[in-house]
């Protein structure tokens, strides 16, 4: 039951609205929709905390890993 309750609040103060408001005109994709945000937040967040993303990869490595796919689709178009 604690959970529930907990629930309400933290979806009432992520959209600023009153437990009572939620109670009478939330549903469950208001939840799904606060706990995907809060998931979304926490990844970005720790993606920024060291400059790398969620798989451990600097800007630079992917940037380059990005040049390589292109410059091998150039290669496959020109040998057509």
């Amino acid at each position: 039951m604690m959970n529930a309750w907990l629930t309400l609040d933290f979806v009432a103060t992520r959209y600023g609205k009153l437990p009572s408001e939620v109670l009478k005109s939330g549903d469950t994709a208001d939840v799904q929709c606060a706990e995907l945000a809060v998931q979304y937040e926490n990844f970005k967040r720790n993606e920024e905390k060291d400059g790398k993303t969620a798989h451990n990869h600097s800007q630079e490595d992917l940037l380059n890993m990005v040049k390589k796919v292109k410059e091998k689709k150039n290669e496959t178009a020109s040998e057509n």
